[in-house]
Order: C-alpha cells, then structure tokens, then sequence
C-alpha cells in the first residue's frame, strides 16, 4: 500500500486524505484533483499514473438547479479522467448517494458510458460501521459504488443488514445527521475508510458466511479515530501545495 499512487476527487479531500493516510498510503503519493488545471488532468493522469482514481461525489456533479451548465461540463471531465485511468491500466471508484442524478443516464449522459461498462453496487451505512453512538442503531441509508473491480461477487447487492433482528434502523437520519455534524463527519470518516479499504484489498466482497458480505475487518476504525485529528489538521494546511 506504501507505494500505491492515489488521486483523489471531493468536497472532502481532507478526509479522504486522513483515511488513506491511515490505511498506509504515503502522503507524497496523493494527489487531490486541482480544478484550476482540469481541462489537462486527463494527460497529466496518464503521465502520473496513479493505481486509484477515487471520487467522492462532488455537489457539483449533480447540482443543475446551482451549478447550471457548469454541472454537466463537470461530469464529462471526470468522465474523460475515469477513461484515461482505465486506459493506462489504473483503477477508480465513484461513490455517492443513490439518490443523485448523476446514476440516472437520462439526465447525466455524460457518464452513460462508464455506468454500462463498469461495476455497479450498494453498500449499506450500517454495514460499515455506521451507527447511532446513544442508542447503537444502525443507518440504514447506503452508498452507491461504480468501480473498475468488482466490490461484490454474489447476487443483487450487498445490502442485507442485521440490524432489524437488534436495535433497528435510526429513523430520519438525515435530519439526525443535519442536526449532529459531528457524527457526519465520522459517518463519511468511516464510509471512506471502507470504500478505500475494500478497493485497495481488491478482494470483492461475498455471501460467504454473512449473507451481507460484511467484512468486519475494513471496519476497524480505532486508528483512524485516534489519528484523523492530526492529520486533517496538517492536510488543511498542505492541501494546497499538493495539487
């Protein structure tokens, strides 16, 4: 993992680098995406080439309605970087709510192509560590992955959870996570940790012995808790000089 090469693409980079960082990848081997070069990132990507190209659904891929025809030219760039990755021989995930626009190929043609040719799947919250600190339940929203590599090698998605036979769903938990900024933060903490961690193992995930798939071992978060205070804190401060 030390030598792998990262990209990085989000509203969140330093997040996601405090995760990565965490899961042993070496800070001068991440690059978060520089938008004030971004007509060029696809030939200085091909030029890097990085092993992960991975995408936190940036607002700004799905917003029309705030970002006009800024939002459409946003997904065709990153649309042009997921094509130069593959092509060199890389890998990349795109990740976000299912909910976004940016999934349906009427109103976001522009990754139409990427969405036929890749790997298309579901992760619920809960299922990655996700839940209420007070009352121990689960969320139950999930996150949408489209991937160069498999995530899960069963049948329909990895969305079964055990949290009905427990303590159940949170209920409204996006107004529970409007309303505690704290646990969202350590919501997204989390999900990206289990993201990056399931790509970089590149071992997909399985019925197995869990019909769900989990793989309790990309949710040890202990490190990360202890460790993403001080490295956000230093990314905030040399995020910059990155790109």
């Amino acid at each position: 993992v030390e030598e792998t090469r990262v990209w990085i693409i989000g509203d969140y980079l330093a997040e996601m680098i405090a995760v990565l960082r965490v899961l042993g990848v070496v800070y001068g081997n991440i690059r978060p995406w520089d938008d004030r070069r971004s007509s060029h990132s696809p030939a200085l990507l091909l030029e890097e080439r990085p092993h992960w190209l991975f995408i936190n659904q940036p607002r700004a891929m799905g917003g029309e309605k705030a970002f006009g025809h800024n939002a459409s030219m946003f997904r065709r760039r990153i649309a042009l970087l997921i094509n130069a990755q593959v092509k060199h021989g890389g890998n990349f995930a795109l990740y976000g709510s299912p909910l976004s626009l940016i999934w349906d190929v009427q109103r976001a043609p522009e990754l139409k192509r990427c969405i036929e040719d890749w790997h298309l799947t579901e992760l619920r919250w809960c299922n990655m560590g996700v839940v209420h600190p007070e009352t121990g339940q689960g969320f139950g929203s999930k996150v949408k992955v489209l991937s160069s590599i498999q995530l899960w090698s069963g049948s329909g998605t990895p969305d079964k959870c055990l949290c009905l036979e427990g303590p159940g769903h949170v209920e409204h938990p996006l107004n529970v996570l409007r309303e505690r900024q704290r646990l969202r933060v350590e919501a997204w903490e989390k999900i990206n940790h289990y993201i990056f961690a399931l790509c970089l193992s590149c071992r997909p995930l399985g019925p197995g012995t869990r019909s769900s798939g989990i793989r309790p071992e990309l949710n040890d978060n202990k490190e990360l808790n202890n460790n993403a205070k001080f490295d956000k804190d230093n990314n905030n401060k040399s995020t910059n000089k990155l790109s």
